[in-house]
């Protein structure tokens, strides 16, 4: 089994350590997948979860296929074995053979990402020490009311995401989702959230995922998701936010920190690219719904 650039996860291109990142997201696919074969082409995919208590789903996830997708017939072809699946989530490097016979082959285009990595060893954090900034946990005051605020801040976080493109879901459903994820990645402590505050309200938050990476020798944090109150643009309380938390991170020796960003929203493009991001690769997102 072959991997290259096209297909095992891109995001991590940065690293420039292609053989040792195509033996380890080798190890994470056959150890998390099952193999399929497309006409003459194989591929790996697992069960994949999405958070909704609106939502009875059979839903999969193509996490690899080789970049060997040659006509819109083998690209039907491929597409025709994910019917098992109620939907089939697919996100890969923009360059693979797939997305190239995606638009001829009747499969719209939902997203398309931004992957970009900051490296922290060259990389000063600043933020501005008289802000407030909380590292939530259950106990602290008001930590209901902050998780309240947080779940209305990040309405306007998700107006780009796939799901929004998607005619399959409601707004109602789409909204339940993110909802639902937030409160998880909160609950299961999968992402740690940071707050910075202005006396009682909550003026920019901020999921992070201590480490994500394919490799032992690094450290590589991920944005899970960081959004600011409408009321507060300008302050460059997000900027305080990140810098703080990638000032702990580099204390606590991470390498590097991954961010994906929808190509469409532009001011958080602009966000991360100010704050020091460099872009790594696009992604492309499709749902396949049988």
């Amino acid at each position: 089994m072959e991997f290259d650039k096209c297909i095992f996860d891109s995001q991590y291109l940065f690293l420039n350590q292609e053989k040792k990142l195509e033996e380890a997201y080798k190890r994470l696919v056959i150890k998390n997948a099952e193999e399929m074969y497309f006409g003459d082409l194989k591929g790996y995919t697992r069960r994949e979860k999405w958070d909704s208590t609106k939502m009875d789903k059979y839903i999969g996830r193509l996490l690899w296929l080789e970049d060997k997708v040659a006509s819109v017939e083998a690209f039907k072809e491929t597409v025709s074995e994910l019917n098992e699946y109620d939907c089939c989530y697919i996100r890969l490097n923009a360059d693979h053979s797939f997305c190239k016979f995606a638009e001829k082959g009747g499969l719209t285009l939902l997203s398309s990402k931004t992957s970009q990595h900051l490296n922290l060893d060259e990389y000063k954090p600043q933020y501005d020490k008289n802000l407030t900034y909380i590292e939530y946990a259950n106990e602290i005051k008001n930590s209901r009311e902050i998780i309240l605020q947080i779940l209305a801040l990040s309405q306007n976080s998700f107006n780009h995401s796939r799901f929004r493109e998607d005619k399959n879901f409601s707004k109602e459903m789409v909204d339940d989702i993110y909802r639902s994820w937030i409160v998880n990645e909160i609950k299961n402590k999968t992402s740690k959230l940071y707050v910075a505050m202005e006396g009682d309200k909550v003026t920019s938050f901020f999921l992070y995922r201590e480490n994500m990476s394919p490799l032992p020798e690094y450290k590589i944090g991920f944005v899970s998701l960081i959004a600011s109150s409408p009321e507060h643009k300008g302050k460059e309380y997000a900027s305080n936010l990140l810098n703080y938390v990638m000032h702990k991170a580099k204390m606590q020796s991470t390498s590097y920190v991954i961010a994906n960003t929808e190509n469409k929203n532009a001011s958080a493009l602009k966000f991360f690219a100010k704050n020091g991001f460099k872009p790594t690769v696009n992604l492309n997102e499709y749902h396949i719904w049988n």
